[in-house]
């Protein structure tokens, strides 16, 4: 009884591995970042620092603009208090009609990684110290935190 028991577990367990289940595609996500770290110039050098990040919020959320919703849909990453996206992304939708579980966001110098599943995020800031102004006014960071369901 035991062995049967174990294997019906083993069997449920690599069916969520390879088919984890994944919440509906229409959902709205708010996150909140937790820390950050990066780098700032100091008029001499770049040094690493940490950022005050109680400021960042960020609504994950359906786009307005819809490409082909049989494949999968159109998020964007809005920073609270802006009306704008800073980072379009794509949500894959598979065969079987499960949405790929995280997603990446974001395009040149700035990503958002946002996991559907254990409502995770990762916000990288990658524009600073690339473009060679060493100026002080970008600094290059990368956030964490979590997000909840609205």
């Amino acid at each position: 009884m035991l062995t049967a028991r174990v294997g019906a577990f083993a069997l449920l367990l690599i069916a969520w591995v390879f088919d984890p289940p994944v919440a509906d595609a229409q959902e709205t996500l708010l996150c909140v970042a937790d820390a950050a770290t990066g780098y700032k110039w100091d008029g001499k050098d770049w040094q690493s620092v940490n950022f005050n990040v109680s400021d960042e919020k960020y609504a994950v959320k359906p786009s307005q603009r819809q490409r082909s919703p049989a494949d999968g849909m159109d998020y964007d990453v809005v920073r609270l208090g802006d009306n704008y996206s800073s980072a379009p992304c794509w949500r894959e939708k598979f065969k079987n009609g499960n949405y790929m579980g995280q997603v990446a966001c974001g395009g040149l110098g700035i990503g958002f990684i946002v996991n559907f599943t254990t409502l995770r995020f990762q916000h990288v800031y990658g524009h600073g110290f690339v473009g060679g102004a060493d100026d002080g006014k970008d600094s290059p960071y990368i956030a964490i935190g979590k997000c909840v369901k609205m």
